[in-house]
């Protein structure tokens, strides 16, 4: 009978521990955090953000028109770290989210941000891309505008291979356009006349138009904007300049006058 007894407490002895065994859990990775959590670059863009989004911004909970807070944005996450409630939820109570406690890694990093400042690192570095690529364009713009001017050759450094009045000039382009272009397009040409007109100036291209028998036909002789030029209307006028062709006008760019 007492060996009875002894077997029966035996049993129920062990029912008790197997009982009790049965109701204890750990979390592995808190029991066993891995060694391979990388702590070294905790910024909000790389590293915080998308462990709020995935577990706690999600539909339904953490967003606009689900639970508050919203978390979507850093301004809302950082309002929850100053005031405590997200070291409070996920780091102390580990009720947040609701289905189960943020791993030892994502709580290590979203602690070592914390502990850090919690700054919104993806701005800044996006403010210092826009920044620098600001730069770069102003930077290769003004290369490319001294470039452009520096391969420019102006008219008064070269000489003429073609001198002839404006008349001439513009007859032969409205006679035979394709001939003229073979003859005087991106050349030198010295030209003769009348001033019509002087235009332009104040800041842009100075313009002197040369009489050519023709009312609505010139030929125009394009100056830079900073050079000085004190021909009048009927004056005679000999200048050189970089043909460019016809569009109603005979057009001369780079123009120097001739003395």
């Amino acid at each position: 009978m007492q060996t009875v007894r002894a077997s029966s407490s035996f049993f129920l002895l062990a029912a008790c521990v197997l009982s009790l065994s049965s109701c204890y859990y750990d979390v592995e990775e808190e029991l066993y955090p891995s060694t391979s959590c990388d702590l070294t670059d905790t910024k909000f863009a790389t590293t915080v953000d998308p462990i709020i989004s995935t577990n706690c911004a999600v539909p339904g909970c953490h967003v606009p028109g689900g639970t508050s807070p919203d978390l979507t944005t850093y301004a809302n996450i950082k309002t929850n770290v100053d005031n405590g409630s997200i070291q409070q939820r996920a780091l102390i109570d580990k009720d947040m989210p609701t289905s189960a406690p943020l791993s030892a890694c994502d709580q290590a990093k979203l602690r070592a941000w914390i502990d850090n400042g919690a700054n919104n690192n993806r701005s800044m570095n996006k403010r210092i891309l826009i920044i620098l690529i600001t730069l770069a364009v102003v930077a290769g713009a003004i290369y490319g505008y001294r470039e452009w001017n520096r391969g420019l050759e102006q008219a008064n450094e070269v000489k003429a291979e073609v001198a002839l009045t404006a008349e001439e000039l513009f007859k032969a382009y409205t006679s035979d356009e394709a001939g003229a272009n073979q003859k005087f397009t991106d050349k030198v040409v010295q030209v003769s006349g009348t001033v019509r007109e002087v235009t332009g100036g104040n800041g842009s291209p100075v313009n002197v138009l040369l009489e050519t028998g023709d009312p609505l036909g010139a030929v125009v002789c394009e100056f830079a904007a900073d050079m000085t030029i004190e021909l009048k209307s009927g004056a005679m006028a000999t200048v050189k300049g970089f043909c460019t062709g016809y569009n109603l006008d005979v057009l001369l760019q780079r123009c120097a006058i001739v003395e």
